[in-house]
C-alpha cells in the first residue's frame, strides 16, 4: 500500500473466477477503499476464460476508492494476442496522460 500513496497512477487485475475477481484481491480493495485517495489515476486488466466481469468489477471497486478510471481497460480472453498486448500499451498511455 505504500507504493500506492507514493504513485500518481496505478493498474491492477485480477482473472475473473466465479464471475468476481479473486478473493486476495478484493481483500486488498476492501483495504484501498478505506484510505480514500484522491488526485490518482487507476486502470484495470484482467483475463478470463468465459464471461469477464473482473474488469468492470475492478473499474467500480477504483472509482468507489476515489480513483480517477480511466477509460481503456484490458480484458484477455485466455493468453493475449499481439492485439492485446497493443492495448496494454494504450492502458499504460492512459494512465500518463497528464490533467
Amino acid at each position: 500500500m505504500t507504493e500506492v500513496f507514493k504513485s500518481r497512477a496505478i493498474a491492477v487485475g485480477s482473472p475473473t473466477v466465479l464471475n468476481d475477481v479473486l478473493s486476495s484481491v478484493n481483500g486488498w480493495l476492501t483495504f484501498l477503499k478505506s484510505l480514500k485517495f484522491k488526485n490518482k489515476k487507476a486502470a484495470a486488466f484482467g483475463c478470463y476464460g468465459w464471461t469477464g466481469e473482473s474488469v468492470k468489477i475492478l473499474q467500480e471497486s477504483l472509482a468507489d476508492a476515489g480513483f480517477d478510471v480511466v477509460d481503456a481497460e484490458l480484458r484477455v480472453n485466455w493468453n493475449p494476442t499481439q492485439e492485446d498486448l497493443d492495448q496494454a500499451q494504450a492502458v499504460a498511455e492512459a494512465l500518463l496522460v497528464q490533467d
